[in-house]
């Protein structure tokens, strides 16, 4: 799936400015960005609910998507939902797959019981499972456990971790547990000021957090003026937070040649959470 150049206007507001980007088929992609940025309605024209004013969403293949609440037949179970919308699709309904969907989501007490009695949770994790029911090559997931318990969320990632490593669909995901998100995306894409920017993150990242305290003034001062190793994200005192790609035999190794005298050193990965917050200030 390719996005060409979009752009979308509300009046004289632009939302979206140039946007594009590409989604393959076997990764999970995340899209950041502050609530009422433009995240859903890049999504909505992704997958045709939504017209952009100028570029072209390209893509020939199966598309799933959850992006508004679901419409759910209260008054029946979820398996009979499930069979009806693989009715309406003409599509043989998958069994044994959707036997180990369930089983994924946890959802086996529940998935023949009407669909009146079950919890917001239950209902979102049935909801997930109707955009299956034609197998796309991909999904659009807007906060797709938005309001769930840690418990059940897992549960939910758990599946789009399934769905992308064994039966290779392309996962474009929005959610505000950027610490889960960091987990399970290839990477990240931030729609900031209309605009979109694409962050490398999990294996496929190298960036690091740097915690050091300096000795003295002198020393921070020092190391603050010539170093070139990385971007100071934090100072608080004598104790500053670097961020890069750095090996610590970089940082040993400037501190011997320029006499800089450390108190404290540590080393941490960069969490999707960290360049939020850095992106954000």
């Amino acid at each position: 799936m390719k996005i060409n150049n979009i752009s979308k206007n509300y009046g004289n507001l632009a939302i979206l400015r140039d946007i594009n980007f590409e989604l393959k088929k076997g990764e999970i992609v995340g899209l950041v960005g502050r609530n009422g940025v433009g995240k859903s309605t890049l999504m909505k024209i992704l997958v045709q609910n939504n017209r952009p004013d100028l570029g072209e969403v390209t893509r020939t293949d199966n598309v799933g998507y959850l992006i508004e609440e679901p419409k759910l037949f209260l008054s029946k179970t979820g398996l009979e939902n499930l069979k009806y919308l693989s009715t309406l699709y003409g599509i043989d309904f998958n069994q044994e797959k959707f036997g180990h969907f369930i089983q994924i989501l946890d959802l086996t007490q529940s998935i023949n019981k009407k669909v009146k009695t079950y919890s917001l949770g239950t209902k979102q994790k049935l909801a997930l499972l109707l955009t299956l029911v034609t197998e796309p090559d991909f999904l659009i997931l807007d906060e797709p456990t938005n309001g769930l318990d840690v418990e059940t969320s897992q549960k939910v990632f758990e599946l789009l971790q399934h769905l992308a490593s064994c039966e290779n669909v392309g996962i474009l995901i929005s959610s505000h547990q950027l610490e889960d998100i960091g987990e399970i995306c290839n990477r990240v894409l931030f729609l900031e000021n209309s605009l979109l920017t694409s962050q490398i993150l999990g294996k496929n990242s190298h960036t690091s957090l740097i915690d050091i305290v300096f000795q003295s003034n002198i020393d921070l001062e020092i190391f603050t003026t010539m170093q070139a190793l990385g971007e100071i994200v934090q100072q608080d005192g004598l104790k500053i937070t670097l961020s890069g790609v750095i090996q610590s035999s970089e940082l040993f190794q400037f501190f011997n040649e320029h006499s800089i005298k450390v108190v404290d050193f540590e080393t941490k990965k960069e969490t999707l959470k960290d360049i939020y917050l850095k992106r954000s200030k």
